[in-house]
């Protein structure tokens, strides 16, 4: 999957986790990143940014576009798919815990009437050991048709589960770039009504007023700055996420059908299995005859 994706495939993270010897070496190389220590008057600049912003109102009341519509929409559908997927998978390990614990108890048949054949002397006790046989061997049988079950259908609906819960981390991203370019507006909007207030005023209303008007607009130049490069993150980040959606349900929709169609497929071949071991037994069992019976077939004939 990693290997199909044209983004992923080039991830200098993907590279380092290949070449590396462990998952803990992996981790330490990925982590390896410069720390950035926030001086005071970083930290003062920014809480002072932050309280001017939510002063003015917090972010602003802008229509929703196209894409903010169509975000919506995904994320009710991711919402909603993700607690089906989960109920699934729940139901569908259920499924295969089910038939270990049918393994099991097969086992544990197929031993009984196998000692109980050993204590019975001829043709019943020949009988009865090849029951036990017969269960013995639907008891391996199903064994490995509950591990194949749990490779094939109970571990790739449980990889979907997961998929679910990163596809809900990049909603959040995207989330989280709109609400950092909606604050910047609503930044830009404020300094841009203290531009306006300064030019309405007048110059002799303050004797500093050119350089109060200067640095008013150099603020407002930073903050439209950084409007620009949040907006140009947030267009980035939309499209990502609205292309691989569209790349998650497809693969779903191909996934899906293979691991229903290899669930059907195993579920057909291990009872006809089944079917045949039990068939292989029944002539025994009825052949069967009771000493009582006499040559005419008369029970207890006298």
């Amino acid at each position: 999957r990693i290997a199909g994706h044209s983004t992923l495939r080039s991830s200098r993270y993907v590279k380092a986790f290949l070449q590396s010897d462990s998952l803990e070496h992996f981790k330490g190389v990925t982590s390896r990143k410069p720390k950035k220590e926030m001086s005071l008057w970083n930290w003062a600049t920014a809480a002072t940014a932050s309280l001017s912003s939510r002063v003015a109102g917090g972010p602003v009341n802008r229509p929703k576009t196209e894409d903010d519509l169509r975000f919506d929409e995904v994320k009710q559908y991711i919402n909603s798919l993700e607690p089906q997927l989960v109920a699934v998978h729940k139901h569908t390990h259920g499924l295969v815990e089910k038939g270990r614990e049918m393994a099991q108890a097969l086992f544990d048949f197929g031993l009984a009437f196998t000692l109980l054949g050993q204590a019975e002397a001829g043709a019943l006790g020949d009988a009865m050991s090849k029951l036990g046989h017969c269960a013995d061997n639907l008891s391996r049988t199903t064994a490995d048709e509950a591990d194949k079950e749990m490779e094939f259908f109970d571990e790739p609906i449980q990889d979907y589960v997961r998929l679910a819960k990163q596809v809900k981390l990049a909603l959040d991203v995207r989330t989280d770039k709109m609400n950092t370019y909606e604050s910047l507006l609503s930044e830009q909007e404020s300094k841009k009504a203290a531009c306006d207030r300064l030019n309405v005023a007048g110059a002799g209303d303050a004797p500093n007023h050119s350089q109060k008007v200067a640095a008013a607009d150099e603020e407002l130049r930073a903050v439209s700055a950084q409007v620009e490069k949040a907006k140009e993150e947030c267009d980035v980040v939309t499209r990502r996420v609205f292309e691989e959606i569209e790349r998650f349900k497809c693969e779903k929709l191909v996934d899906f059908k293979a691991i229903v169609q290899d669930y059907v497929q195993m579920q057909i071949e291990y009872n006809k299995r089944v079917e045949d071991a039990w068939r292989e037994v029944l002539p025994t069992l009825q052949g069967l005859i009771s000493p009582q019976t006499d040559d005419a077939g008369s029970p207890n004939a006298q």
